[in-house]
């Protein structure tokens, strides 16, 4: 499972190589209210949830491309 989540992690470093960042809020100060949650003032930055399911979406494929006789089992891969 370790060697899937760095392969996502590996994906995601080019699906989301144009995602916006953008700083926390809510940092050094108090945690958020419900109604926070409601509003949304900078809409694009969702786009890297797309980017993220892009990246295990590649990977998947790819994995589903590779047949099973050649797939190691976890405890022999290094």
């Amino acid at each position: 499972m370790c060697e899937l989540l760095d392969d996502v992690d590996a994906a995601f470093a080019v699906t989301g190589a144009h995602t916006p960042g953008w700083p926390n809020p809510y940092q050094d100060g108090p945690e958020p209210d419900e109604e926070a949650y409601e509003r949304s003032t900078n809409p694009e930055k969702f786009l890297i949830v797309v980017a993220r399911v892009r990246a295990w979406t590649k990977v998947l494929r790819w994995i589903a491309t590779i047949p099973s006789t050649s797939r190691l089992p976890p405890a022999t891969r290094q």
